[in-house]
């Protein structure tokens, strides 16, 4: 009697945390502290800030709203503002500890990755739930290093991209997953068709997923659910530590439907909100998302099983595409994130810079796109790569023979760092061997307490090594990645320096853009003296 009377009460709790949310005139945000620009948070996708009479509650450091840590779990509610930010009259903010379940399914997606890798290919349920074997698995090679980059630029500041694996598998459907262990699998036909802009959307939305810990969450109500149609004894002996196997056998089964399937309405929601936030700080053209989703939907039909994996709800297509063409509205006035990559305040109106050139979008689809899409710009051929690997660097002092200058460009991104002594204004330079319309610079900090020194950083650019212009100047926050967009200005040398008198220790640089055409008629440039 008394487990029924439990399995009643959770009946009843699940349909009260299911039921209708109380109509309100405040917007609700639930998720993660991802980047702070001055006393704005963003969380859930969304800019917030406290307001003056504002309740806030705090665990752990989060002793007030300015001293809320990245990483850490914010909810809250708020009016929005006219520039498109909440602000909040209630805010809670908690860290991210282990949850109910965790473990199990982050164990289930890392034994399925482990089969993948062993077998060379990637398998998923059929319709009569059997494997059934969709194409081979690429871990390296042009495709990999491509998604890899993209990844890389949108993973939030207080994670490690190296956490991340990435992988490409041939099959002629366009499809993306990631799982809760922080695999991310993208399937060739779709690299293929899409720019890279419209794969920052597609990545930023998988990311959320295993950011955000969706496939937990869900996994944790069917569980619930699952809870009541054994019976609580018979379950609670299921998670016994000595029935562990059971509980990840059957997170194994839900990983594969979930990254078959999707998640549900909410869920798939925050992903694309929170998404459009990832792209829009790696510097992406966030005004391509409704016009890709509308494309998938255009290509597969509204009922498809692939769409069901997108859209969560094959009904929801349109609905879909109007909330994001809505987020872009409130969230981006600008189409890209030229000046909070780098670090400033949010919400400004000045006029957005230009596009840089991407690959044709889809050409063979039609589609009404409802934001027109900048044209190329001509006077630009693309450099794919990373114009820093294995050039010629050099630094201030150096501290010991192992902490060389060419330790930052040897595409080590996790290991080793270049090191100065201690110093006034210590720096460290590249040649990048010709001048180059700079498009961003992405600086790899030490993931250690001495990662700190590095708060006053700058970076300075230069055409000929001797005249420099200061083009980013740090916050004074912590950092381990630290994206910073360079304007498209034309330079040959990059710098870091600091505004302080200390050591100066990197673990990487790498340097993007563009090759400046000298003139119209495609003749290679001439060099001095010919």
């Amino acid at each position: 009697m008394k487990y029924r009377l439990v399995a009643v009460g959770l009946v009843l709790w699940i349909a009260g945390t299911m039921g209708p949310a109380r109509a309100d005139s405040e917007e609700k945000f639930d998720g993660y502290a991802e980047w702070r620009r001055d006393n704005v948070l963003i969380v859930d996708g969304q800019r917030v800030s406290l307001a003056p009479a504002g309740k806030f509650k705090g665990d752990g450091e989060a002793t007030d709203f300015a001293a809320v840590p990245l990483g850490y779990e914010v909810s809250g509610k708020g009016t929005r503002l006219a520039d498109g930010s909440l602000l909040a009259s209630e805010i809670e903010a908690k860290p991210n500890g282990t949850a109910a379940f965790e473990d199990e399914v982050n164990q289930a997606s890392a034994d399925m990755e482990t089969t993948w890798r062993q077998t060379g290919f990637v398998a998923e349920p059929g319709a009569d739930g059997a494997m059934q074997n969709i194409g081979p698995l690429h871990t390296d090679g042009p495709d990999v290093e491509r998604v890899r980059e993209i990844v890389n630029r949108l993973v939030p500041p207080y994670l490690n991209p190296a956490a991340f694996r990435v992988y490409v598998v041939e099959n002629p459907d366009w499809n993306a997953f990631a799982c809760p262990n922080g695999m991310i699998v993208v399937y060739d036909s779709l690299l293929h068709a899409a720019s890279d802009d419209e794969m920052a959307i597609i990545l930023g939305h998988e990311l959320t997923h295993v950011t955000h810990e969706h496939a937990r969450k869900e996994f944790k109500d069917a569980m619930i659910l699952q809870i009541i149609a054994l019976g609580v004894e018979a379950a609670a002996a299921a998670v016994d530590s000595e029935r562990a196997k059971a509980v990840i056998a059957l997170a194994s089964g839900f990983t594969l439907t979930a990254f078959k399937n999707g998640y549900g309405r909410d869920k798939e929601d925050q992903a694309d909100r929170v998404g459009l936030r990832y792209a829009y700080e790696a510097g992406y053209d966030v005004r391509v998302g409704p016009p890709l989703w509308n494309r998938f939907a255009e290509k597969y039909g509204q009922s498809n099983a692939l769409m069901n994996f997108f859209f969560g709800d094959h009904s929801r297509a349109l609905d879909r595409e109007k909330n994001l063409q809505r987020e872009i509205a409130v969230n981006y006035a600008s189409p890209v994130s030229a000046t909070e990559a780098a670090g400033a305040t949010l919400g400004s109106e000045s006029t957005p810079p230009p596009t840089p050139p991407t690959k044709p979008t889809m050409p063979t689809l039609p589609t009404k796109p409802t934001m027109p899409t900048p044209p190329p710009k001509p006077t630009m051929t693309p450099t794919s790569g990373n114009l820093a690997l294995h050039k010629s660097a050099t630094q201030s002092s150096t501290y010991s023979p192992e902490y060389g200058a060419g330790v930052c460009v040897d595409g080590n991104r996790t290991g080793g760092w270049c090191h100065t002594n201690s110093e006034a204004n210590p720096w460290w330079q590249v040649d990048l061997g010709g001048n180059y319309a700079l498009s961003r610079i992405v600086v790899y900090n030490r993931a250690d307490q001495w990662g700190a020194r590095e708060h006053t950083i700058r970076a300075l650019v230069s055409t000929d090594g001797r005249n420099w212009t200061t083009i980013y100047a740090h916050d004074g926050s912590d950092f381990q990645v630290l994206p910073i967009d360079a304007g498209n200005r034309i330079a040959r040398y990059v710098r870091l320096q600091l505004a302080a008198t200390d050591y100066l220790n990197l673990v990487e640089v790498e340097v993007y853009g563009t090759t400046p055409m000298e003139c119209s008629t495609g003749l290679p440039n001439s060099k001095p003296g010919n």
